[in-house]
């Protein structure tokens, strides 16, 4: 038998619903405001707290307070409060070595250096087409003085922000002891191209590029030396991202297009729960020659992205030591001032394997070296390289 409703029962119902929706709407909305009006309270009663402390210090400090310095230390202490290890406060000044470090540049001298266990500057890493290269700076020179002044007397920090900092085209007088000798080398700081990916051909027709990070201009170069090499007869390709600390999630992205089939390869995970894809391949250039990635502890990343990515998308195997294990992705802030903050935003992931945050990527051929032999890396050292060796082995025999 049919059951009928009448219109008035009907219209009953869909007011009572209607009614009951806004009345929990007007809970839940009523239930967030006063959470946000109580985390407002207690946001406002710390900050009277640090107003207060002020208050004393001005009162009572005999001295004269930096106040640009002053901000920066608490700006630099909010951060160090948020337990993010990568989490970092940038004064002005930093903030814009910084961008121009991501856009693939970098300006001073164009040298890596170390500390001494003498407390002076060792110069570990001079840039090929850098001030310091065609000053006749050299690897291994132990820095002693700047600008006249002795590195143990100013201090290791100090002197090498002396070494950097300055204007375009302006010159930097260092002691030099090369070998017992001293000497004395003026340099001209200037602004340079990062060179971030490398490459040569190995016996074998065995393509060895190395990439030292991932910049605005790093897909540009690997395009360069990767074709040439290609153009050039290479058969296999040996990717090294040792001490790969990473860099620019898009250069990653602009480096896989020339390896990887089309299609989605690694997305990010918010704190909202929204998944982005943030590597995705939009043409179809596989490479299908042996390919082979050395990774080492040091491998962070995107220099961990990368080698998961061809080893996810291209069965790529790895040789080397377990990664360094950051799966965590990071967005800078400008702030008013002209300083920034970055912050932990994301974990990201490839779209076949879980995140490796804090776990690292295993090798498929685990090679270990020693701490002597970490010098082997900065160079293409067939015969001491272990680690490369057995990559060659790898890619050659399969």
């Amino acid at each position: 038998m049919n059951k009928k409703i009448s219109i008035g029962i009907t219209i009953s119902i869909a007011f009572i619903t209607a009614a009951i929706t806004m009345i929990l709407t007007w809970y839940l909305s009523q239930q967030n405001f006063n959470s946000k009006i109580t985390n407002l309270k207690e946001r406002a009663e710390k900050y009277s707290q640090l107003e207060n402390f002020d208050t004393i210090v001005r009162s009572n400090f005999n001295g004269t307070i930096d106040e640009t310095a002053l901000l920066d230390a608490i700006f630099n202490g909010y951060v160090s409060g948020l337990d993010d290890r990568y989490a970092r406060y940038y004064t002005a000044e930093e903030y814009q070595s910084r961008l121009l470090e991501d856009s693939g540049e970098l300006f001073g001298i164009g040298v890596t250096v170390s500390q001494d266990e003498s407390g002076y500057i060792r110069i570990v890493g001079v840039n090929e087409d850098s001030p310091a290269k065609s000053s006749g700076i050299e690897i291994g020179d132990l820095i002693i003085a700047v600008g006249g002044n002795d590195v143990l007397e100013t201090g290791y920090s100090a002197s090498i922000d002396s070494i950097a900092k300055g204007e375009e085209g302006s010159e930097i007088e260092l002691l030099i002891n090369r070998g017992g000798d001293e000497l004395t080398i003026t340099v001209t700081r200037r602004t340079m191209e990062i060179t971030s990916v490398t490459g040569q051909m190995l016996d074998g027709n065995i393509a060895y590029i190395k990439i030292d990070s991932f910049n605005e201009k790093t897909g540009t170069q690997f395009s360069q030396v990767l074709y040439k090499l290609l153009n050039d007869g290479a058969e296999r390709i040996i990717f090294d991202v040792r001490n790969n600390g990473g860099g620019l999630v898009s250069a990653v992205d602009e480096v896989l297009e020339d390896i990887l089939p089309k299609g989605e390869v690694a997305f990010a995970t918010y704190n909202d729960g929204e998944q982005v894809s943030i590597v995705t391949m939009e043409n179809d250039n596989q490479i299908t020659i042996p390919m082979v990635v050395l990774v080492n502890n040091s491998t962070a990343s995107g220099g961990e992205l990368f080698a998961q990515s061809l080893r996810d998308f291209a069965s790529v195997p790895l040789v080397g030591v377990t990664t360094y294990g950051k799966g965590v992705m990071q967005t800078t802030y400008e702030l008013e001032g002209g300083g920034a903050v970055t912050i932990t935003v994301a974990t990201y992931q490839t779209t076949k394997t879980d995140c490796y945050d804090g776990i690292g990527i295993a090798p498929d051929f685990e090679v270990e070296l020693s701490e002597e032999a970490q010098s082997y890396i900065e160079g293409v050292d067939v015969e001491n390289d272990f680690q490369l060796i057995k990559a060659i082995e790898v890619v050659t025999t399969g």
